[in-house]
């Protein structure tokens, strides 16, 4: 399963309402329709660090491994999250 897929699969079950889901990460309901279903768009540090904010695994999202369900996570968990996400898109853009 693809990212993209797994994210509607999150919004889906928290009961599917993607435009909600935009808002509560942080996103505009446009943003997050243009992630989901325009080919060039990917998944974004802006919809993973919403993702994780709402206390789920970003790992699942991007490789699929490990657990959707909700997980604790605190302020620190999230700015090392944030930290790795630039890393990699650094890597992605060289």
């Amino acid at each position: 399963m693809e990212q993209k897929k797994r994210v509607k699969k999150l919004i889906e079950s928290r009961g599917g309402n993607q435009a909600e889901f935009a808002r509560q990460c942080g996103m505009t309901p446009n943003e997050l329709h243009g992630i989901l279903n325009e080919a060039k768009k990917a998944v974004n540090h802006r919809l993973l660090l919403g993702i994780a904010q709402l206390g789920y695994s970003t790992n699942w999202v991007l490789t699929g491994e490990g657990d959707m369900e909700f997980i604790n996570i605190t302020k620190k968990d999230l700015e090392y999250l944030k930290t790795q996400i630039q890393v990699l898109e650094n890597l992605i853009k060289k």
